[in-house]
């Protein structure tokens, strides 16, 4: 097999590779592991200076962060990061309200299920 068709075949598979790398344990796990990861967050992200966060339910108009952040630079002075998939809506809102669960600890099964009507066309 030549190198060219090699390289092709590596890049055709990339795509399911990273598929298999997201679903790392399907089992939901248990509240005392959430009740730790988000410990451990708040403990490695205390006073380092993160910006603002979308809340997790968007619908709420009013929250507890009293934190003030300053406005964002222009859109083209910054670079992209955190691009990420979800099964589920990250955030709840909109039609985007049913909770489907604590996840498998890995960010998977987690977030908020789709509760709205679809059309036949959709």
């Amino acid at each position: 097999m030549s190198t060219q068709i090699l390289y092709k075949l590596a890049l055709l598979s990339l795509p399911v590779m990273t598929l298999q790398s997201c679903v790392v344990g399907s089992d939901p796990v248990e509240k005392k592991t959430v009740a730790q990861q988000r410990a451990t967050l708040a403990k490695n992200t205390n006073n380092i200076g993160f910006g603002p966060q979308s809340p997790r339910d968007i619908d709420r108009s009013v929250g507890q962060n009293p934190l003030v952040f300053s406005l964002a630079p222009n859109a083209k002075q910054m670079n992209l990061c955190n691009i990420h998939l979800h099964k589920n809506a990250e955030h709840k809102g909109g039609e985007f309200t049913t909770y489907a669960g604590d996840g498998n600890g890995h960010g998977y099964d987690t977030g908020y299920k789709y509760s709205g009507q679809l059309t036949v066309a959709e």
